[in-house]
């Protein structure tokens, strides 16, 4: 089974590789419940939130691929994204108490090669954000921007957008993640709903 598994996991490696973003939509879909089910039980957020760690994660996990970080992956697709889930939820924490986060102090959480914080690609991952910024429409990219860039509150923005309160802030933003998602991994709205 072990064995089989592998192949499996070095099939999607090669077919995202090979630029079959389409083989990433089955994969996202079978992790994406699990994820936000193990991150409220572990970490005590809410829906919004666990679903914007498991953006993260995902895109962590596409572009250590891309990038020829992840070459072979000895574990299921759902152990490395929950190690990079866990990370991503320490960083929250530590940012949440105004600690400035450096990854050296982050305990390993297993042998998976977690580099996606390496500032060489960095840098690559921030033009491509910038640039699907700039395509996501006005309202999306100010939202994430308050959000990611600025720090601001969910309050914070809701004031800023005029938004009735901050669980339509916190709506808007998942919502917007959503579209860059799509925009990221070449689907439109409607090959998400075909599937």
């Amino acid at each position: 089974m072990d064995s089989n598994k592998k192949l499996d996991n070095e099939e999607l490696i090669k077919q995202i590789r090979e630029g079959n973003e389409r083989a990433l939509n089955p994969v996202y879909e079978a992790n994406r419940k699990p994820f936000i089910r193990w991150a409220i039980w572990n970490y005590k957020c809410d829906d919004y939130d666990a679903a914007d760690v498991y953006q993260k994660a995902f895109a962590i996990f596409y572009f250590n691929i891309k990038d020829g970080k992840l070459v072979t992956l000895t574990s299921k697709v759902e152990t490395y994204l929950y190690a990079i889930g866990k990370r991503l939820f320490l960083e929250k924490q530590r940012d949440k108490h105004q600690q400035n986060l450096n990854l050296e102090d982050v305990p390993e959480v297993s042998q998976l090669d977690i580099s996606y914080f390496d500032k060489e690609s960095q840098t690559q991952r921030q033009l491509v954000v910038e640039g699907l910024l700039k395509k996501v429409g006005e309202a999306c990219s100010r939202v994430l921007k308050m959000y990611y860039y600025h720090k601001f509150s969910m309050e914070a923005i809701a004031e800023e957008m005029d938004y009735k309160n901050d669980f339509v802030a916190k709506k808007k933003k998942y919502e917007c993640l959503q579209k860059l998602k799509m925009m990221a991994t070449g689907l439109s709205p409607d090959d998400l709903l075909s599937t």
